[in-house]
């Protein structure tokens, strides 16, 4: 789907250069030859580094194309082209009564869910500004805690300064004195602090208010930041980000309007995001694996449906060998371990997976791998748990709630072994339902 230099595709969708063709596909879109190139010279700069978001491919009808990998997020080109990649989720989840297509705001909700995410407070952002690219959405957040941090005062503080003054102020220096003023002894070269707004804080997010006017589009972010930088019209721009920010030792220890502001100041003139992509035609990228943001959805949503005594994420209790050479080896981390409430040690152990499942290929074994399954076994005897389960989205292969359970071991008979039943499961983005917080709902559990 394409808006002058605003792109916008699906993860695993296509850019194409501009030859005549137009697509309002969300798997593809053209993009100028400009912005090609520069997205080209990115990829190469950054074919060594551990993650590759972009990949270069071919596609009939189309020759050399650039392929999303499971990445979503914003990148910007140094031409001015803005490249958003959105997840693929359940038909790009248009809304049935609006028509309006609803993949941003499931985005912006996952992104909430993110730990030590600065996103926690994304606001409810209306129905017209969902319409905007995510990267205008991104900016309108930022004006709005700018815009609190107005309303309630500008921070000054105290910053040392040096001056050649008519009058003692705070400090005689009498060596400097000396030198400077053996001629104009009507003069004090003095040591004094100042209290003004023109600290390290203010300075950054002046500086992030002129980046942000150079980068957005829409007329209303624009307005505002032309607003806010009247306000901060007697405060310099930073000329060393990374000083600046180090110079503030504790920014959870500030005001919660300050704290939230500078972390949006953080996101954009470091680049912060859990992917990074660097190059010299790049001016901004703000990117997240789908895998990590469907595991901190899903693990918030099951923490908040159900009522167990301890939930506990990535837990590093147990490793798969005991003992080597005096420690242990191959550590197990499964997303999610609950135990339940008056059932001392039993525990339920689940797993998510960001990837399309089709639940009529069970010659095929639905699409899961082999090491998943080896895996959740490993986790099950670790744990000693009998209850395992494999998230995966929903989509149009994969659309019941749940196919037929695994079992490893059946009816507690096989070998003294215990049952051991692994559900696969979906959960559906758009309606935020997922019957693992429906027992009645799961076939075969009991």
């Amino acid at each position: 789907m394409r808006n002058g230099k605003n792109i916008t595709i699906n993860e695993y969708g296509f850019l194409f250069k501009e030859n005549g063709k137009e697509s309002v596909e969300w798997e593809k879109a053209a993009v100028s030859e400009s912005a090609f190139d520069a997205i080209v010279k990115m990829i190469e700069e950054g074919k060594n580094a551990e993650e590759q978001v972009l990949t270069m491919g071919f596609s009939k009808g189309y020759g050399t194309v650039i392929r999303a990998k499971s990445h979503v997020g914003i990148i910007r080109t140094s031409d001015g082209t803005t490249i958003e990649i959105l997840p693929k989720i359940n038909g790009n989840a248009l809304d049935s009564e609006t028509g309006r297509n609803t993949v941003r705001d499931i985005f912006l909700k996952m992104l909430r869910t993110l730990k030590d995410s600065k996103y926690k407070d994304f606001p409810n952002v209306s129905l017209k500004l969902l319409d905007f690219p995510v990267l205008e959405i991104y900016i309108f957040i930022f004006l709005e805690e700018v815009g609190k941090l107005v309303k309630k005062g500008i921070k000054k503080n105290y910053v040392g300064r040096e001056g050649n003054l008519l009058f003692l102020k705070w400090k005689l220096q009498p060596g400097n004195n000396l030198k400077r003023n053996l001629v104009h002894q009507e003069r004090l070269f003095v040591q004094y602090d100042e209290f003004v707004e023109n600290i390290p804080e203010n300075k950054l997010i002046k500086s992030t208010l002129v980046f942000l006017n150079r980068l957005s589009k829409n007329e209303t972010n624009r307005r505002r930041i032309r607003e806010f930088l009247f306000v901060f019209d007697g405060i310099e721009e930073s000329v060393d980000f990374q000083a600046d920010i180090g110079s503030i030792k504790n920014i959870s220890g500030l005001h919660g309007h300050y704290e939230r502001t500078l972390a949006w100041v953080k996101i954009f003139l470091e680049k912060q995001s859990v992917v990074g992509v660097h190059g010299s035609t790049v001016t901004l990228s703000l990117l997240y694996p789908m895998e990590k943001l469907f595991e901190s959805y899903v693990t918030k949503k099951i923490k908040a449906c159900w009522k167990f005594a301890d939930v506990k994420t990535q837990d590093s209790e147990h490793s798969l060998v005991v003992e080597h050479d005096g420690g242990k080896k191959f550590g197990l981390r499964p997303d999610i371990v609950a135990r339940f409430s008056g059932r001392a040690g039993e525990c339920i152990i689940m797993d998510t997976k960001w990837k399309i499942l089709d639940e009529h290929r069970g010659s095929d074994n639905y699409g899961i791998s082999h090491s998943d399954m080896y895996q959740l076994y490993a986790y099950a005897r670790k744990y000693d748990s009998e209850e395992l389960y494999l998230i995966y989205p929903k989509c149009e292969t994969f659309a019941s709630p749940s196919i037929a359970p695994f079992y490893y071991h059946g009816n507690g008979n096989e070998g003294g072994e215990k049952t051991v039943v692994l559900h696969v499961i979906n959960y559906d983005l758009v309606t935020d339902f997922c019957c693992v917080c429906d027992w009645g709902a799961i076939d075969g559990f009991e």
